[in-house]
């Protein structure tokens, strides 16, 4: 969604109200797909503050799909944060600004690649998988043993059991 800036504030009104959904179905964090399972929306305002100068600040709410990092089950979580950004049409160069054309997408999901966690886990106390069966841990025990030590810090091995 592209707003032109002094368009919309061509009549003299200092706000503009925005509640919209954003139709995405994921997006990508190092690799990681994140899949959209509630769409975002976005209910904000744009104030003018003065000539070329606004302030965008909106209410952000999703909710996403993923695996969880330790043992690949499936993962929903939901997402509420906050915008507040002054933009400058005569300063700013960002990626969202084309002078005065405003891409309210860009700048969002700007905003959402910042606010996601860059570890998601099922629960707090996730054990993860065993590195050497596979098996996952927080439903079973394995019974293999945990020797597998880099041969060059084998010689710390056993200095802790002198401690």
């Amino acid at each position: 969604m592209q707003i032109n800036l002094l368009n919309i504030f061509a009549n003299g009104e200092n706000d503009y109200l925005l509640n919209c959904e954003l139709e995405q179905d994921y997006v990508v964090i190092d690799g990681d797909f994140k899949y959209f399972t509630k769409p975002l929306s976005v209910n904000g305002v744009i104030t003018m503050l003065g000539k070329d100068e606004y302030r965008f600040r909106a209410d952000l709410a999703f909710s996403y799909g993923t695996l969880c990092d330790r043992c690949a089950k499936d993962v929903i979580e939901d997402v509420e944060f906050s915008i507040d950004k002054e933009i400058n049409i005569d300063v700013d160069e960002e990626e969202y600004l084309q002078g005065s054309v405003l891409d309210i997408d860009d700048l969002v999901f700007e905003e959402v690649y910042l606010n996601l966690p860059v570890k998601t886990l099922c629960d707090d106390e996730c054990k993860g998988l065993c590195p050497n069966c596979g098996a996952d841990l927080n439903q079973i025990t394995c019974d293999c043993e945990d020797d597998n030590i880099d041969p060059r810090l084998a010689n710390l091995k056993e200095l802790f059991k002198e401690v």
